[in-house]
């Protein structure tokens, strides 16, 4: 017998953390022809969500609240290899992990506040899974990056102040490890200063290698509160505008290769606002888009915005939140 592709198991091991099967499907293509799973922070719902065929099925872990073994009002979202969830919540200041959908090993950590072990509106999280699982997370109103070693705080490091100069953040968004190899861009943490309308790149929590790229603006070149970053496997950072309306998308960190999609409006083509950004091993882009009256998720094929769909969820007589936030591919 032929071994089950790697790719196929991963699917496979990440429908059954979420209480899903593969044949559970409406899809005569089957989920796995869809492209990747995607895990969604439905904020103000307080649910996980997770579909594996574009909104056609859903799982959720449900567990709305500000307790223990409660969600509050999540924003950032981050899906490890072995399927556990990290997502902040940002109204109680804290960072929530649970092993999969079914909400076990329900684990928080933080208070609101601005000292140690504490955060003030913790907006995005990451695991570098590559470096001991080290937690890093954009401590939004404290204007700071926070880096711990596990859910308990063990290593409690803190990078930037409040500013618009070097080491310095206004409100920063959202965070991810990457770079390095063949990319133009090195290797390190990448950071949305939401307010600044830049993006930060520096190497460690030293800030070695600070630089930056971006200005408030409309026009090519600036940002208007940038929020979600990913890297595709191009070796581009793809960049959510939210305030502009408009996913961007630049080849190294001077800009080069500048290309944005997307104006404001309900429509194909539009976003309502969009908050966070994923691209999958075919370099098509998904964006959480919402606010106010809607709440939904767009994925397009390319920059171009071929292929445009969008996809919400009514699971469980529950309506997807006006403001989907985190979105993850696994």
């Amino acid at each position: 017998m032929n071994a089950m592709p790697r790719a196929q198991i991963a699917l496979l091991t990440v429908l059954a953390i979420a209480g899903l099967t593969a044949c559970s499907s409406s899809s005569s293509a089957g989920p796995s022809s869809k492209g990747e799973v995607v895990f969604l922070a439905d904020t103000y719902n307080g649910r996980i969500l997770v579909t594996p065929d574009v909104g056609t099925t859903w799982g959720s872990y449900t567990a709305p609240g500000n307790g223990a073994n409660q969600l509050g009002s999540m924003s950032g979202i981050y899906v490890t290899a072995a399927g556990a969830i990290y997502t902040t919540d940002w109204v109680n200041g804290r960072i929530i992990r649970v092993n999969d959908t079914t909400g076990a090993g329900w684990t928080s950590f933080g208070t609101v506040g601005s000292g140690v072990n504490q955060f003030n509106s913790p907006r995005s999280i990451w695991v570098d899974e590559a470096n001991g699982n080290k937690i890093y997370v954009t401590d939004a109103l404290n204007h700071r990056i926070v880096r711990i070693d596990d859910m308990t705080g063990a290593g409690w490091v803190t990078f930037g102040t409040a500013g618009g100069g070097v080491n310095q953040f206004d409100s920063p968004g959202g965070i991810l490890i990457g770079g390095g190899g063949a990319s133009a861009f090195a290797a390190g943490i990448y950071v949305s200063d939401f307010s600044a309308g830049r993006i930060a790149y520096f190497s460690d929590m030293t800030g070695s290698g600070w630089t930056t790229y971006g200005t408030n603006g409309s026009g090519n070149g600036q940002f208007m509160s940038p929020l979600g970053m990913a890297f595709g496997k191009d070796n581009k950072l793809y960049i959510v505008d939210h305030m502009n309306y408009r996913v961007v998308r630049i080849s190294d960190m001077t800009g080069t290769g500048w290309i944005s999609y997307g104006s404001s409006g309900t429509g194909t083509g539009n976003f309502y606002y969009p908050r966070f950004i994923a691209v999958d091993s075919t370099l098509r882009i998904y964006v959480s888009d919402g606010g106010m009256s809607q709440g939904k998720v767009v994925r397009m094929d390319d920059m171009t915005g071929a292929g445009w769909m969008t996809f919400t969820t009514n699971y469980k007589g529950l309506a997807l939140s006006a403001v989907p936030e985190g979105i993850f591919l696994h």
